[in-house]
């Protein structure tokens, strides 16, 4: 099959796609509700306790060590009021989207080191947000978690494909979205932004996934889209297979310009400051990113 001819199968299958777990409707509605100024929490609320699987998997998350509360939350109206709209709406899709959108590659090494990456960078993402002078970062965990979801529609209408990509991408020498371009004709963010944009959810959003791997290449420079090339950076360079994409790039200095990053010395973003946070949000996040991933978390020892 051609490479013209294979990018008209991808957009099919991102746009079309039947078989494919949806994004519950409740989720997508908080993630509008949340996005309209004029949401009060009684509304959220109410349509977050019609799903009663979800409200429990937010409280349980909701009461992790990571946001600290002294008290137990033990309803979503009380969650809204300490923890905010926002980070509700990231409890929402974490509690629903890996379970959800899990596509039954169980046993596979390269799929169960997908779900850690992708909320290593929602915690980065997150984090970077908090950091940066703009604050106007937007959905920034969300798209952590989503940003890469278009791999796993590749690896299932595209097995071969995927296998072909994987065994290049090991080799080093090129990144993922380069080597997804010449055996595709597309890559994996473009095809995650046409997944989201079949799922409804918010055009920013959409964006930031679609350019995530070339923020600068994006008609107006959005934070959104340099928050997410910023904390897959720092998650890829803190985990334990670095090089899980290929050949890592390098943070370009326009993108350190659009978030305001913080510069050493030598003028240039001041990554190792970053990481260092970044790790110690990472033991802070662990219990939580247990739950999200469905592990049950360890006893803290005494």
């Amino acid at each position: 099959m051609s490479v013209h001819a294979n990018s008209n199968r991808i957009r099919r299958i991102a746009q079309g796609i039947h078989d494919l777990p949806t994004l519950p409707t409740v989720v997508a509605k908080i993630i509008e509700l949340v996005d309209n100024p004029r949401t009060n929490a009684a509304a959220l609320a109410r349509l977050i306790s019609s799903d009663p699987g979800l409200t429990a998997r937010m409280l349980k998350m909701a009461n992790s060590a990571y946001y600290g509360f002294p008290k137990r939350i033990g309803t979503i109206n009380l969650a809204i009021v300490v923890l905010g709209f926002n980070t509700v709406r990231d409890l929402a899709v974490s509690a629903s989207l890996v379970e959800r959108v899990s596509l039954n590659y169980e046993g596979n090494d390269l799929l169960g080191d997908f779900w850690e990456h992708s909320v290593s960078t929602a915690v980065a993402a997150r984090m970077l947000q908090r950091l940066s002078p703009s604050r106007s970062a937007g959905e920034a965990f969300v798209a952590g978690l989503l940003h890469d979801i278009g791999r796993l529609v590749v690896a299932r209408y595209l097995p071969d494909e995927f296998i072909k990509v994987q065994g290049l991408v090991e080799q080093g020498e090129l990144g993922i979205w380069q080597i997804e371009h010449e055996v595709l004709g597309m890559g994996h963010a473009e095809i995650g932004g046409l997944l989201c944009r079949h799922w409804n959810l918010p055009e920013a959003l959409c964006e930031a996934i679609t350019w995530h791997h070339a923020p600068l290449f994006q008609e107006e420079r959005d934070s959104l889209t340099c928050v997410l090339h910023v904390a897959e950076y720092m998650a890829l360079r803190s985990s334990r297979n670095p090089h899980m994409e290929g050949r890592l790039r390098a943070i370009e200095g326009g993108v350190a310009d659009v978030l305001g990053l913080r510069r050493n010395a030598r003028g240039e973003p001041d990554l190792v400051w970053y990481l260092e946070r970044f790790q110690a949000e990472l033991q802070r996040a662990e219990a939580f990113r247990d739950l999200v991933l469905g592990r049950q978390p360890q006893e803290s020892t005494p």
